[in-house]
């Protein structure tokens, strides 16, 4: 752009980003009260019972199967608890916790709600009697902002073994890294796969001695 100065903005492009930044002001203004419009004649409310009704295994896409603002709504939701579930137990929001909180975030527009997800905290927090570890040791912090991935166990097969996923979970998350000397980048991902596949066919197999169909 010939109208930038070395100094910084000439007075040319000052009222070009002031222009700009009225337009997108305006459009947003538009944007928030269409928005406001849309909730209130789309039943917000029963949008997001419907959010319930499905398991959260991979492909549960909200935006598509319930629509936008209430899956907006659910990730506000999700980081609210997020947030709580730290600063309850004493937490501290380190950079990598944030980030899980953010991840929380994002896939709660993805398969993650309160119900699929409060189990699993559920489970870590029974751990925790236990254990010699505490709820607000920063690996614990970590393994519970990623935990969620989970989310499909509890709602595909119901609170009992969303529990003891979290519970097998944050068992496995401490000891994991070491067996790699700690050069495992993901190691929440991977010790989550290792609850899956121990859990699922356990899972599969007590179903069928109770004569359930899996799904």
């Amino acid at each position: 752009f010939n109208s930038f100065t070395v100094g910084g903005f000439d007075s040319q492009s000052h009222s070009l980003v002031s222009h700009l930044i009225g337009v997108l002001g305006d459009g947003t203004k538009e944007l928030a009260v269409g928005d406001c419009l849309t909730l209130g004649s789309s039943g917000i409310e029963s949008d997001y019972k419907d959010i319930f009704k499905h398991s959260g295994k991979n492909g549960t896409d909200y935006v598509r199967l319930v629509g936008l603002p209430a899956s907006l709504i659910n990730m506000g939701i999700m980081g609210i608890m997020a947030m709580a579930y730290i600063l309850i137990v004493g937490g501290h929001l380190s950079g990598p916790v944030c980030a899980g909180v953010l991840t929380i975030i994002g896939f709660a527009a993805f398969g993650m709600n309160p119900y699929n997800v409060v189990f699993l905290w559920i489970g870590i927090i029974l751990m925790s009697f236990v254990s010699i570890w505490s709820l607000n040791d920063q690996a614990i912090l970590l393994a519970a902002v990623f935990v969620p991935c989970l989310c499909g166990i509890t709602g595909d097969f119901g609170p009992f073994w969303g529990i003891a996923a979290g519970i097998f979970h944050v068992s496995l998350v401490r000891n994991t890294a070491s067996n790699f000397g700690w050069l495992d980048l993901y190691n929440n991902g991977y010790a989550a796969g290792l609850v899956t596949i121990i859990l699922l066919p356990l899972i599969e197999y007590v179903n069928k001695l109770r004569g359930k169909d899996n799904k």
